[in-house]
């Protein structure tokens, strides 16, 4: 598959469940809202007898943390399909060649490296910017280590890091939003 068909189809398919998330969120919003009322109600109701009073405030109470506990979940799903949607559409705007989103890495330029500043290691447009996709600090610290390095040494073990993690797509990007 083509990446723009890759990063498109990506972007659709996280579109429909991010929808569907919200859908049950907000139905477990109502609900919420539902239990708190009704538990209150029959509260009033049955406030002479101290026995159903304490079991309807326990299971009202302990149906709304559920429920709670739900939602929480529902929005670390929704956080977690907005951002994968938000990486497959600046994969897609870098494809055009439009890397703005992607760290430029000017914190890494150095004008005294012996061919930096010729090669546009770093900065905007940059070789780092088109290519950098690190997840965490220590990596992008580390690709920039390589791109200013002049070492030929494990360029094989590289290049079979690369096809490989080329392979895992999905896992690339669960752990660039995670």
């Amino acid at each position: 598959m083509h990446p723009t068909e890759f990063y498109q189809q990506q972007i659709n398919d996280t579109s429909i469940k991010l929808s569907r998330v919200k859908r049950v969120a907000l139905m477990i919003s109502i609900s919420r809202l539902l239990v708190f009322v009704l538990t209150i109600t029959i509260a009033y109701y049955v406030w002479s007898s101290s026995l159903i009073l304490g079991v309807t405030i326990f299971i009202g109470f302990a149906l709304f943390l559920f429920l709670v506990s739900l939602y929480t979940n529902l929005k670390h799903q929704r956080t977690y399909f907005e951002l994968l949607i938000q990486l497959n559409k600046n994969e897609l705007d870098g494809l055009s060649g439009n890397f703005a989103a992607f760290n430029c890495g000017k914190e890494y330029k150095n004008s005294f490296h012996a061919f930096s500043e010729d090669m546009d290691l770093f900065g905007k447009g940059s070789i780092f910017q088109s290519i950098n996709r690190s997840a965490t600090v220590s990596g992008e610290q580390k690709l920039a280590a390589i791109l200013g390095s002049n070492n030929l040494e494990f360029i094989l073990e590289k290049q079979n890091a690369i096809r490989e993690l080329a392979q895992k797509s999905f896992w690339r990007q669960s752990f660039r939003v995670n």
